[in-house]
């Protein structure tokens, strides 16, 4: 199983984000990191766990888009998502154009999160989906 490793300050946003997670049966336990690191101190976790995907919560709009942007450079083959408990147009366009894969609001249905993270890494998701006997071989 691949893991999600979720970067938010926000209590609120970790719990419905791994409560999601949960209920996805291709990914692992989601790794919280609290607070937001720079792209030196997150790098040995990076290369050590290799996250399928990772989730930038946005509750600190500047400081998660900026360690969104040093995501993208330091580490492309990673997905990254961004997150917020709200849906605002401004928030999720300034994400993408930050460089995030994906963004994932309310209400975080699994399968809605499953498909999102899937289309980013197509080949991953099929071999993980034949080890689990869930697509044709």
């Amino acid at each position: 199983m691949s893991q999600v490793l979720i970067i938010s300050p926000d209590p609120d946003l970790v719990g419905r984000l791994r409560q999601s997670f949960s209920c996805v049966e291709t990914l692992g336990q989601a790794a919280i990191l609290r607070d937001y690191p720079t792209l030196a101190q997150i790098s040995p976790l990076l290369n050590a766990r290799r996250p399928a995907a990772i989730v930038v919560g946005l509750s600190q709009p500047e400081v998660g888009l900026a360690l969104i942007r040093q995501l993208r450079r330091g580490f492309p083959g990673i997905v990254v998502a961004a997150a917020h408990t709200v849906d605002s147009s401004p928030s999720i366009l300034e994400a993408l154009r930050a460089g995030a894969s994906e963004y994932l609001g309310p209400p975080f249905e699994a399968g809605y999160i499953q498909r999102g993270l899937e289309r980013r890494w197509p080949l991953q998701a099929t071999e993980r989906r034949q080890r689990l006997g869930l697509a044709d071989a």
